[in-house]
């Protein structure tokens, strides 16, 4: 019940950060992809993606929220979609245009350029978490896809030498 009740007070949330964040599209609905991300562990942590295309100065509105109690916190990026076939770590991520942390948040982002890019959540915490993300485009329509989940290592350092520590192992 009490999952239910968050649920639908975090849509209303969306609802009323769509209304407030993007007057200049009134039609243009938020794409919403919920998630459930397993704990890390000390082999691998894991992440869910999203992906969208977007034109050179196309601008976006981005909400997450997770819904455990008490609140986890977690890894938010705006990436490449190409980033995500590369070599990354937990506490990283890959080639990164947007970051921020946290339990919730938004994100007001404009594309660099034409391209694919991919909403990432990642989850470093050893709970499990569940939530959802949204995305809107401001000024252009936008197709969101779940690319889905994936694990990825957490980046140990084994060595004293800083500079060995700055490739991963």
């Amino acid at each position: 019940m009490w999952f239910e009740h968050s649920l639908l007070v975090f849509l209303l949330i969306l609802v009323m950060l769509g209304v407030v964040t993007a007057p200049s599209a009134p039609d243009q609905a938020f794409s919403l992809f919920s998630f459930s991300l397993q704990g890390s562990s000390l082999t691998q942590c894991w992440f869910y993606a999203v992906g969208f295309t977007a034109a050179e100065g196309g601008r976006f509105v981005v909400v997450w929220n997770e819904t455990n109690f008490p609140p986890i916190s977690m890894n938010f990026y705006i990436v490449p979609q190409s980033s995500l076939r590369s070599i990354w770590n937990c506490y990283d991520g890959p080639l990164t245009l947007y970051f921020n942390d946290g339990a919730t948040g938004s994100a007001t982002w404009t594309a660099p350029s034409a391209g694919s890019y991919a909403v990432l959540l990642v989850n470093y915490s050893y709970t499990s978490v569940s939530g959802a993300v949204s995305i809107a485009a401001v000024n252009a329509t936008v197709s969101a896809t779940a690319i889905g989940y994936g694990a990825v290592r957490p980046y140990h350092c084994r060595s004293p030498d800083p500079i060995i520590c700055l490739e991963p192992p």
